[in-house]
């Protein structure tokens, strides 16, 4: 048989009390420095991989989206690539290729007549990889410290 304590710590009650107050605030800090980290490296291998020009381009088109529920109540932040390259050519003369499109071939490669036109640069998967215990203690720094900072806010 268990048996379980309830402590009277009003900074306890309050924690949890409050909670759907504060807890948007630190959980979108804890994402964007989760994301901060995983861009800077993606942005590195990027600058490794291609020309200058063309790097410059894409690490540019590279940002983060605001942090936002979906429709299950799960918290996201997205990386990636928005806008298209400059000037554009053949069928991609009017707007130019689209950033997405360039980062997907780096990324997985591209094959074409059923040969492999293009061996793939794995520059997110490896940035992930490597980064991936730096995001997780960033997240976690962050979110600690933004608890805390509400704490002495609210007087707790």
């Amino acid at each position: 048989m268990s048996r379980a304590t309830l402590l009277s710590d009003s900074s306890f009650s309050w924690f949890v009390k409050d909670s759907d107050i504060w807890y948007p605030a630190v959980v979108e800090e804890a994402l964007r420095a989760g994301a901060s980290v995983l861009a800077a490296e993606m942005k590195a291998n990027l600058r490794g991989v291609i020309a200058d020009r063309q790097a410059r381009q894409l690490v540019n088109s590279f940002g983060i989206t605001p942090v936002g529920q979906d429709r299950k109540r799960d918290w996201n932040v997205h990386l990636g690539f928005d806008g298209y390259q400059q000037p554009g050519t053949g069928k991609w003369a009017t707007t130019g290729i689209p950033f997405q499109m360039i980062a997907r071939v780096f990324e997985s490669g591209s094959v074409k007549n059923g040969y492999q036109w293009r061996r793939p640069t794995h520059f997110a998967k490896k940035a992930v990889q490597s980064k991936r215990d730096a995001a997780q203690t960033a997240m976690k720094n962050a979110a600690e410290t933004a608890i805390e900072r509400i704490k002495q806010q609210k007087g707790v």
